[in-house]
């Protein structure tokens, strides 16, 4: 979530369990290869959850159908050509056919095996830039909220998993450094790494 920093791909395996309230917890592992340039990224995701009730196969329909009007409205309101209207209430349909909801808040401890990110470097007649990001501390700890859309296959699910992280240790730092070829440097600063978004796609199993 910072301006400059690229997203990156991340690996995970996960275990749930629910009882009949809906409370339920999930663990797993994490593995990140790289991010803002600072390689091997390990967590242990630990988090409270609640999962809504199913719905039936009708209600899936209906929301589904509301969803594709509500959409195609908006696009119609905003003055959307027919092929762009027809794509947006496809999606509105699509995404409101879920069978239920997640939703969790957790921790995930980690640490960090590579070391501080490769320096980039600018110039501009006689002056420059350099950008680089320094390995702070070799563990990490992130708090979790997010939510999970389930999309049921039989005993599979299909799972759309939006969520926000942050940070609480500076593992992570971008640091810049400015200057010019007769003065050296003339600015130096650094800002710490603690914001996150994934969007995450899964698939999985119901025992």
């Amino acid at each position: 979530m910072y301006k400059g920093i690229d997203a990156d791909m991340t690996l995970g395996l996960d275990y749930g369990r629910f009882f009949w309230s809906g409370l339920g917890f999930r663990t797993g592992l994490r593995y990140t290869p790289s991010l803002a340039e600072v390689d091997n990224h390990f967590g242990l995701p630990v988090a409270i959850a609640y999962r809504t009730r199913a719905r039936s196969p009708r209600e899936r329909l209906g929301s589904g159908a509301w969803g594709a009007a509500e959409s195609a409205g908006w696009g119609g309101l905003y003055g959307e050509d027919l092929g762009d209207v027809l794509k947006d209430a496809a999606a509105g349909f699509l995404l409101s056919l879920f069978r239920d909801m997640e939703f969790y808040a957790g921790v995930t401890p980690g640490f960090v095996t590579g070391s501080s990110g490769s320096l980039s470097e600018s110039y501009s007649g006689p002056f420059w830039e350099k950008e680089w990001t320094e390995k702070r501390s070799p563990l990490s700890l992130t708090v979790d909220a997010g939510m999970t859309l389930n999309y049921q296959i039989w005993r599979f699910d299909l799972k759309l998993m939006p969520a926000f992280h942050y940070n609480v240790v500076r593992t992570l730092v971008s640091r810049t450094s400015r200057g010019a070829e007769e003065v050296g440097e003339r600015y130096s600063g650094e800002q710490p790494i603690r914001w996150f978004f994934s969007f995450g796609g899964g698939l999985a199993f119901r025992f």
